[in-house]
């Protein structure tokens, strides 16, 4: 399997383009998509445009401009889904470095992080307060944990900041293991964080317990969780949460979030005001939610 953007062919000039004229959507939009570096028009639907119907035909014209590239998937569940990222000459209109995702193993990375934030979203709307993609949480942690992004979550039982690890069934034993080691560092004294690692499969979950109790990690107990993403597709904040790298049973996701501190942020994702801070130039305030 390839997967193969492409611009438009009716190649317009964009010089002519006032990217300023295009709707507070579209731009939000753009912007999304240069954060997460790709996703469907189902994702896009959640977090920006009010119906798919609307996401296809407004995407479609940023095609046309020449700002998007675009790129057939491997079809699930019926019907071929479409994939964007902003085209080179795209960026280079918007003032942006070139983020276009490459390598099927990336594109399909990339969405499955949309996929797990937009879940969320999906299971309890304006609960997820700040939503961090790759790019941007150098600042939130320690420069030997990155992941792939962080999440604020906030519910009327308390809030939770969740640093997600969309794990692809690609890493050993090894890498996991100084992970989990890197995490426990990184996360004490951190009070109401946590890592969610997000797995693909059920049998990839036992391995991932297996070898999450192969070294004693205290400093991991009640924070590193795991999760099936398509169960957290269905079920949302309701799915199943499994300790990872500590003895203990599964609780659903939303039991997680219990720490009393008010992280909340003026601005959730995928709200109205949210789309317009996008459109804006982004720059969340985002210090509170994530104290």
């Amino acid at each position: 399997m390839s997967v193969v953007f492409r611009e438009s062919t009716e190649r317009p000039l964009l010089s002519s383009l006032d990217v300023g004229l295009l709707s507070v959507r579209d731009r939000g939009c753009l912007r999304l998509l240069y954060r997460a570096g790709v996703a469907t028009a189902d994702q896009l639907a959640t977090l920006v445009f009010p119906s798919r119907r609307t996401a296809l035909r407004r995407l479609r014209r940023l095609w046309q401009l020449g700002l998007l590239e675009r790129a057939p998937l491997a079809p699930e569940r019926g019907g071929i889904p479409v994939a964007y990222r902003i085209s080179r000459r795209g960026s280079k209109r918007l003032g942006y470095h070139d983020t276009r995702t490459g390598g099927v193993g990336r594109v399909r990375h990339s969405l499955d992080i949309v996929d797990a934030v937009c879940a969320l979203v999906r299971s309890a709307p304006e609960a997820v307060q700040v939503w961090l993609t790759e790019p941007m949480v150098d600042r939130e942690l320690p420069p030997h944990v990155r992941p792939d992004s962080i999440v604020v979550l906030r519910l009327a039982r308390g809030s939770a900041v969740l640093c997600l690890e969309i794990d692809e069934a690609t890493e050993h034993a090894p890498t996991i293991r100084a992970r989990l080691g890197a995490y426990e560092r990184s996360l004490a004294g951190q009070t109401g964080w946590h890592v969610v690692w997000v797995v693909p499969t059920v049998e990839r979950l036992g391995w991932l317990r297996r070898v999450g109790r192969w070294d004693d990690r205290p400093g991991l107990e009640g924070s590193s969780w795991s999760v099936v993403l398509d169960e957290l597709r269905a079920l949302g904040l309701r799915a199943p949460t499994h300790p990872i790298g500590w003895s203990g049973g599964a609780v659903a996701l939303e039991a997680i979030v219990t720490d009393p501190r008010d992280r909340g942020c003026a601005t959730p994702v995928a709200t109205p005001s949210w789309v317009r801070l996008l459109g804006s130039g982004g720059a969340e305030d985002a210090d509170e939610a994530l104290r």
